[in-house]
């Protein structure tokens, strides 16, 4: 992420293109806000018909000349790039209609577009400034974090979306800012589904065979000690894929029934037998 000024261009670009189609084939055109500037534009536009790219554009520019003068350019040209290119893709796509007028398939497809937008800016270093830089400001002299900040600021973007269109539709608003948030985390752990499988057995030796040999994977032998008994083991760490999983648990049950065993779930994994760290 951030390595590649070309490569990033192209994720900040398709990110971009990603939001705009979410926000004209499903969210705009059905009334749906589901937080941030492009939620809010959506509100204004039914207000005033002030459209609604206009809107972020009055919304970004000034914080991005507030933030630069109060953060300084830590965003350089990536995060300036976002900001302005997506209102001018969210205009260019006037045209184009809402595919649905089904609620639930507006808020979820287009919630996820709008996640896999933000997923692909952060990917390339970049941002689409708007709540996420009034919340760094804020985070800066309040006594708040980031996180809390935005929460507050999406939720204040959900009650007006309910003064405006009924609360009906601030629900289904709040649906699409919740698939959101789930396909931006998704994208930025690279959908992985691997799990981390965390083993404590007496056989520790031959459950490292049944890693090494016969999953084919790697692990790591962390020295372990018992809080209540201080028997001194080996903790054995691996990550495996879900069908390496069941397997990986009826074959421990069989080399140690008394073993204890835990998975949970792994983020991005790089390296050999998942991504390339290249």
């Amino acid at each position: 992420m951030g390595s590649n000024p070309l490569s990033d261009l192209v994720w900040i670009v398709c990110g971009c293109t990603c939001i705009a189609l979410g926000f004209r084939l499903f969210l705009n055109g059905n009334r749906l806000a589901t937080g941030g500037v492009v939620g809010l534009s959506t509100i204004v536009e039914s207000w005033t018909g002030f459209g609604a790219p206009w809107v972020q554009w009055c919304v970004n520019i000034p914080l991005l000349l507030v933030g630069f003068r109060v953060l300084g350019p830590a965003g350089g040209f990536r995060g300036v790039l976002g900001s302005l290119l997506l209102p001018l893709l969210v205009l260019l796509m006037a045209p184009l209609k809402p595919v649905t007028d089904d609620l639930l398939l507006a808020s979820v497809f287009g919630g996820a577009l709008y996640g896999t937008g933000i997923g692909l800016i952060f990917w390339g270093g970049g941002s689409v400034g708007g709540f996420t830089l009034l919340a760094q400001m804020a985070a800066r002299f309040l006594p708040l974090k980031r996180g809390a900040v935005m929460l507050w600021l999406d939720a204040v973007v959900l009650v007006l979306a309910a003064l405006e269109f009924g609360t009906e539709r601030a629900l289904w608003g709040a649906l699409g800012s919740w698939a959101t948030r789930q396909v931006v985390d998704a994208v930025l752990a690279g959908f992985t589904d691997a799990r981390a499988a965390w083993i404590v057995t007496d056989k520790d030796d031959a459950v490292r065979e049944l890693v090494l040999q016969e999953l084919d994977r790697g692990a790591t032998l962390v020295p372990a000690e018992g809080a209540y008994t201080g028997n001194r083991r080996r903790l054995i760490v691996t990550i495996v894929s879900p069908g390496e999983l069941v397997r990986l648990r009826e074959r421990i049950r069989v080399i140690d029934p008394d073993a204890f065993v835990f998975f949970t779930q792994a983020g991005e994994v790089l390296g050999k037998g998942f991504h390339s760290l290249r």
